[in-house]
């Protein structure tokens, strides 16, 4: 065998060799590579879990109409204290607008999307007996499109909208009726449903005593003894 064989044959083997203990290595660092990944990951600090995550959502950000400047003294006539708090909590993403313990008097209120109502346990939210309280809105009563006094609780083109607690709101029909008020809901003398006074938690659930509707003021052609 010549000089120049031997040394192909030579180059050869140590080159078989080189790539067969190449193989061995590789298994051995893979195992290594993947425990140094496994012990990085387990260093990493535990992600905080969500609500979301939970299938539990946070509570609803909490508008106490205190804090907008009403009254709980059944005198003080907190209408717009009680509005700017409906805005407010509209205006900063939604949430539920709260009246504490207590007698809040206040005129009519719009509630807006988003905005939930709740009248905790001893907390009244009463309505006036004022027509001045009560502005014409466009609507649609018994089947006609004209201006109508509004509601107490006015909720106009918002969804899914929650009414609840413990408390009471009232609609002051005793008031409404002392003073001649019977004829607020339909003719011949039907009921007017600020008369009846309702749970919080019911308002939603009947028809008649949750918008609690003061009674309209005559038609000119009613006050000339023409059709209503």
């Amino acid at each position: 065998m010549t000089k120049n064989s031997s040394l192909l044959v030579g180059q050869s083997c140590r080159s078989a060799l080189n790539s067969q203990a190449a193989q061995q290595r590789r298994p051995t660092e893979d195992i290594v590579k993947n425990w140094i990944l496994l012990l990085a990951l387990a260093a990493l600090p535990a992600l905080p879990r969500t609500a979301a995550a939970d299938g539990v959502l946070p509570p609803a950000k909490r508008c106490l109409i205190t804090e907008s400047g009403a009254v709980a003294d059944g005198q003080t006539l907190n209408t717009r204290a009680i509005q700017s708090a409906i805005d407010r909590c509209a205006s900063e993403g939604g949430g539920v607008v709260v009246v504490p313990r207590g007698v809040f008097l206040s005129g009519a209120l719009f509630f807006k999307q988003g905005v939930n109502l709740l009248v905790e346990k001893d907390g009244v939210l009463k309505g006036t007996a004022n027509p001045d309280d009560y502005p014409q809105v466009n609507t649609r009563w018994e089947g006609v499109e004209r201006l109508w006094t509004c509601a107490f609780l006015n909720f106009d083109g918002v969804t899914n909208v929650q009414v609840s607690g413990e408390g009471m709101i009232d609609g002051s029909g005793d008031l409404w009726m002392q003073r001649g008020g019977g004829g607020g809901r339909g003719r011949g003398g039907a009921a007017n449903p600020a008369q009846t006074n309702a749970p919080a938690s019911e308002t939603l659930l009947r028809r008649a005593s949750p918008l609690m509707r003061p009674p309209r003021t005559p038609s000119p052609a009613a006050a000339e003894g023409g059709p209503a």
